[in-house]
């Protein structure tokens, strides 16, 4: 999308601004919770872990997909595979 649409270089950057936040909103949200876990007792302690891994490895992924694709866009950009929109600047 981003070599036929440079307008998606705005929409990814977006994208990556987003996740950041989602993923540092979750990690609050994450130490909040921890507290009501202190008493409930190893299994649920370990299963919210489990799940707190998960849930930021599939953020992290999107933030890394997205950052590589910004950034083979503005390589190509570079290279005079693509010719930038106007106001995109590599």
């Amino acid at each position: 999308m981003l070599l036929r649409k440079q307008w998606g270089v705005y929409l990814a950057g977006m994208n990556i601004l987003v996740t950041l936040a989602s993923t540092g909103t979750g990690i609050w949200h994450a130490m909040i919770k921890m507290d009501q876990f202190q008493g409930a007792g190893p299994p649920a302690m370990i299963g919210f872990i489990i799940g707190l891994v998960f849930t930021l490895l599939i953020r992290l992924g999107l933030i890394v997909a997205y950052g590589v694709a910004v950034y083979q866009f503005f390589r190509s950009c570079q290279r005079g595979l693509v010719s930038p929109s106007p106001g995109i600047r590599g």
